[in-house]
């Protein structure tokens, strides 16, 4: 005989539960153009201008959190995506890590993007999380 540990909205019993972290992306600012100085490459390509956003992370999980930059992206109305992590400026970046339980990371990212292009999203894609539901054997 088992011993159920939880139950479901409809009172359905359940052995355990993994709930999705509590991870949250704020955009402090958004330059479109950039109006900082870009320090590689200093002029954007022919048809192409300069996007950053003063980002912060934040974990307030107990489940850590994984980020590189270059899977920050935005989104235009098309549904391309431009990526962070080509381009860089003068103010402080924010750099790819592990963020443990109430950590948070702020800085800034650039994007080379189409000077046609309408930015609709900003985009974190973190790497996955792992879920992990303890089986107690009775």
């Amino acid at each position: 005989m088992s011993t159920k540990q939880a139950t479901t909205s409809d009172d359905t019993e359940v052995y355990g539960r993994a709930v999705t972290p509590d991870w949250t992306v704020t955009v402090h600012d958004y330059q479109d153009p950039y109006s900082g100085q870009v320090t590689n490459p200093e002029d954007p390509p022919a048809g192409m201008r300069y996007i950053g956003a003063d980002i912060e992370i934040a974990n307030a999980s107990d489940q850590g959190m994984t980020f590189v930059r270059d899977r920050v992206r935005l989104r235009d109305a098309d549904g391309f995506e431009f990526k962070a992590g080509s381009t860089s400026g003068d103010a402080p970046a924010i750099e790819g890590r592990t963020l443990g339980q109430d950590e948070r990371s702020r800085g800034w990212v650039w994007f080379t993007v189409s000077s046609e292009s309408r930015i609709t999203e900003l985009l974190l894609i973190p790497s996955a999380p792992e879920f992990r539901v303890p089986i107690q054997e009775n």
